[in-house]
C-alpha cells in the first residue's frame, strides 16, 4: 500500500489510528494496521479506483432518484417541456484531471508559481 501512494497511507494512519510517525512499529505491524482500515479511507478508495466514499455515492444516488422522479411526476402533468435532471453521481464521477499540486519547500512552491504566471524566481 505504502508503494500505492504513501501520502494517502500516512493520512489514514494519522486520521483513523492518530499515527504520525510510523517508523515506530515494524513493516508486519504497519501492514496489519493498513489492513484494518475501513473502506472509506483514502488508500482503500485509490486502490479500489473509487473517486468518492461509498456512503456519498449511495446519497448521490438517492439525490438522482429523488430528482428523476420529480421529473417524470412534473413532465406527465404539465404542458410545459421539462428539462430532465442531469446526473449529480455522474458529474462527480467524469474523469477530471488532477490538478492538486504538493511541494516540500516555499521555494519549491514559489517556483512553480513563477513558471505558471511567467514570472521569474530566483
Amino acid at each position: 500500500m505504502r508503494a500505492v501512494d504513501e501520502a494517502a497511507l500516512f493520512c489514514d494512519f494519522a486520521e483513523y489510528y492518530h499515527i504520525y510517525d510510523w517508523n515506530q512499529f515494524t513493516l508486519k505491524q504497519q501492514a496489519m494496521l493498513a489492513c484494518g482500515l475501513p473502506e472509506d479511507s483514502r488508500i482503500i478508495r485509490k486502490i479500489s479506483n473509487q473517486k468518492i466514499p461509498l456512503e456519498t455515492t449511495l446519497l448521490l444516488v438517492i439525490v438522482d432518484s429523488v430528482r428523476e422522479l420529480e421529473y417524470l411526476y412534473t413532465s406527465a402533468h404539465s404542458k410545459k417541456k421539462v428539462k430532465k435532471p442531469d446526473s449529480l453521481l455522474a458529474a462527480i464521477q467524469k474523469d477530471k484531471k488532477n490538478d492538486v499540486m504538493a511541494y516540500e519547500t516555499s521555494d519549491d512552491f514559489e517556483a512553480a508559481r513563477a513558471r505558471i504566471i511567467g514570472g521569474k524566481h530566483g
